[in-house]
């Protein structure tokens, strides 16, 4: 593609290719600043009073569409923000900016709010940190009422969202037949916005410094995600060859939507299981749109998180329910809450943790937590009857945490057992295979077990000594790297000794260009996000599982790849 100067690079979270006119959304804009008469403050409460019902009624709203569209996690992230706007300590100072200290309303809700985030953003928790970015949103959209407009973004068809983040009731409330593409200053690969742009196929580019004061509302706009570029107020030769690709790109589309019945076999007959990774119910219905024939991974901690208490067992078991029906008698692997490291439960006191990714997480914080493990094994258990569980235990390290676990779940069983309360015969029982001790003695493991599931993104993360969170080590994270795939190979020979399948439930599943290497190494399922089944099982059909061996054989007689 052409250079010119009005390119700007970031990198892409849900890839393709979009063009339409900006959006530009200021964040911190500046408010009329007026000290008011005393005569004014009843006024500007009942104002105050007002704009927090209507947020709060929004929010709410927000709630249910999000539970019905979106994972558990992402949906109470919006029972959050109904809690904090009705923190009494948020009101008091609120009122006491009007009634004290005299300022008109507008200016009262930005500097309070404003020291609200100051305080959060400065603490050393990221789980509170990340409630800085909520209260950020909370301000701009009750700012927004106040103005007597709306808390949200109007977007004409073919909008390009440009901002310098958003917030996840901006991202959920945004129009998607009108919403041609996203691009940010800041954001993350796993934010709100990046997460929900790939279920719906929204190309974004996020990380682009500067684009939202390059670019005005109105202004011609090519996002490239596929290369992390934007192009702005493109020539008539980048329009052209954008064009071009468009096309090939919708035709690409109709392509793979000829797929989804078809097996995902290869041209020698090799059959490899293609499932989803999820967070929800409505996840999981949408990965079966896409061709699942499974789900890999559903990630419970986000039924615990984003919330003021633990879910009860009545509760979890109604979701594991749901997901087992939703499925209609397809396999699925339900792993274990997975909390600990970046992922914590602000109801629950833990101790602090020097580095928490190699601390009490997972299976350890299970064990430990017993009762907390218990009640979600009985709702595991109970719900085991609506369709083909499989239950994963995550973090394993040594034999002894896996034996700890499959006892608890086996006392948990014959206490249900002995309520009258019926269990089905069918479950599997595995394990995450993400800890290299666990990887290096799979021969060890592999009898204790009815499935392996390795998850790259931790297995790398702890093979390199490299944080998957840090940028500053990013360049470690080597998916192709022949280490990597000498221990990947000795994991899945280790299973198929003991007769038992292996899959992986890591990003590299969903690359179409690891494809020939993971099905040369003999795995048996690879679960992805929904949106990269297609593209990976056009790739199995395309190749021959003797050549993928082959490939690979090759690949691991060099020092690296």
């Amino acid at each position: 593609m052409a250079n010119y100067a009005g390119v700007l690079a970031g990198f892409g979270v849900s890839a393709g290719i979009a063009g339409g006119r900006a959006l530009v959304l200021k964040r911190d804009r500046e408010v009329e600043r007026q000290n008011i008469a005393e005569d004014e403050i009843k006024t500007q409460l009942l104002r105050l009073d007002r704009g927090i019902a209507q947020l709060t009624e929004e929010t709410e709203k927000l709630l249910a569409q999000a539970r019905a569209a979106m994972s558990g996690g992402e949906a109470e992230i919006f029972e959050a923000h109904v809690l904090m706007l009705q923190d009494p300590a948020l009101r008091e100072a609120l009122i006491d900016a009007v009634t004290n200290k005299r300022k008109n309303l507008a200016w009262a809700v930005h500097d309070v709010l404003g020291d609200f985030i100051k305080t959060f953003a400065a603490l050393d928790d990221e789980y509170m940190r990340q409630r800085a970015a909520d209260l950020t949103e909370i301000r701009q959209r009750l700012l927004d009422l106040l103005d007597g407009g709306t808390s949200f973004p109007v977007l004409q068809p073919g909008s390009i969202i440009i901002a310098e983040y958003l917030g996840p009731a901006e991202t959920l409330s945004l129009n998607r037949d009108c919403l041609a593409g996203i691009v940010l200053e800041r954001g993350g690969r796993t934010s709100h916005t990046s997460v929900l742009a790939r279920a719906l196929g929204i190309p974004a580019v996020i990380g682009v410094d500067g684009i939202t004061t390059a670019v005005t509302t109105g202004a011609e706009i090519i996002v490239d995600a596929n290369a992390g570029q934007v192009h702005i107020s493109p020539p008539d030769t980048v329009r052209a060859q954008y064009a071009a690709q468009i096309s090939r790109q919708e035709a690409e589309k109709r392509a793979l939507e000829e797929l989804l019945a078809e097996p995902a076999v290869t041209l020698d007959g090799r059959n490899v299981a293609l499932w989803a990774n999820v967070g929800g119910v409505a996840e999981a219905a949408e990965a079966l749109t896409h061709g699942a024939q499974g789900i890999g991974l559903f990630r419970t901690e986000f039924l615990y998180m984003d919330r003021q208490s633990l879910p009860c067992e009545e509760e979890q078991e109604r979701v594991y329910r749901e997901m087992l029906a939703v499925m209609r008698g397809k396999p699925v692997v339900i792993r274990t809450l997975d909390i600990g490291s970046d992922k914590k439960l602000p109801y629950f006191s833990t101790a602090a943790e020097d580095n928490p990714a190699l601390g009490c997480r997972a299976i350890r914080w299970c064990l430990q937590e017993k009762e907390v493990f218990r009640t979600q094994l009985r709702a595991l258990l109970k719900a085991s009857v609506a369709g083909d569980l499989w239950i994963m235990f995550p973090m394993i390290a040594v034999p002894e945490e896996l034996r700890a676990a499959k006892n608890l779940l086996a006392d948990t069983r014959q206490q249900l057992a002995a309520e009258g309360i019926g269990v089905s015969e069918r479950i599997k029982v595995g394990m995450m295979v993400e800890v290299p001790a666990a990887a290096l003695n799979a021969d060890l493991f592999a009898p204790e077990v009815d499935f392996f599931s390795i998850g790259t993104n931790d297995l790398l993360q702890y093979l390199f000594a490299a944080d998957r969170q840090n940028e500053a080590v990013g360049y470690l994270y080597q998916p192709r790297n022949t280490v990597l795939l000498r221990l990947l190979r000795h994991i899945a020979a280790a299973a198929h000794r003991r007769g038992i399948p292996v899959g992986i439930c890591g990003e590299m599943a969903g690359d179409p260009e690891m494809t020939a290497v993971l099905v040369g190494l003999g795995l048996d399922e690879l679960s992805m996000s929904g949106q990269c089944i297609p593209r990976v099982k056009r790739t199995i059909r395309s190749l021959e599982a003797n050549t993928a061996v082959r490939l690979l054989d090759g690949l691991m007689g060099k020092n690296n790849w």
